[in-house]
């Protein structure tokens, strides 16, 4: 087990990798797009996927974009700038398109209107985030499929 990486060791991840990949291949997707925050879950995604996504990607011609989003007033300096580095590797590396985007507003003037929400139907997420989302998905090339790190509990309770 020594020098085995920990990823390995995890029991049937790989077979769910494969999965994953199989699923992938049936789509013949035009555009994956990462919804990449920096944060574990989205590089926890981009880490166990990007390998399978790429040599698909390569096979069926598809394109490959790591989407950003910087909620300006609210994002930390250090966490766009280790977002960036990830994704201008991931560019390097595999060849991914990196895509930033912001909201012309500032998080604060929603807190002054509206105050902290939590649970479904959060305007932080509706307001910085799904919208940018949905233009994005607009712009690229159908079909496509979208990775994130949301498992389905967290995606239903944000709404």
């Amino acid at each position: 087990m020594r020098g085995e990486p920990v990823l390995d060791r995890v029991p049937d991840l790989q077979s769910n990798i494969m999965s994953v990949a199989e699923k992938l291949s049936s789509i013949k997707p035009r555009t994956v797009l990462y919804l990449f925050s920096g944060g574990k879950d989205s590089s926890l995604a981009l880490l166990l996927t990007r390998d399978c996504v790429k040599r698909l990607c390569e096979e069926i011609k598809c394109r490959v974009y790591m989407l950003y989003v910087y909620i300006t007033g609210n994002t930390h300096p250090l966490n766009a700038y280790a977002s960036y580095a990830v994704m201008l590797w991931h560019r390097k590396n595999y060849g991914f398109e990196v895509v930033v985007k912001a909201r012309d507003r500032l998080f604060q003037e929603y807190m002054a209107k509206y105050g902290l929400q939590t649970g479904p139907g959060r305007w932080c997420y509706s307001e910085f985030k799904e919208k940018i989302f949905v233009e994005t998905q607009r712009r690229l090339p159908q079909p496509q499929v979208l990775i994130d790190g949301m498992s389905p509990s967290d995606s239903k309770a944000r709404r």
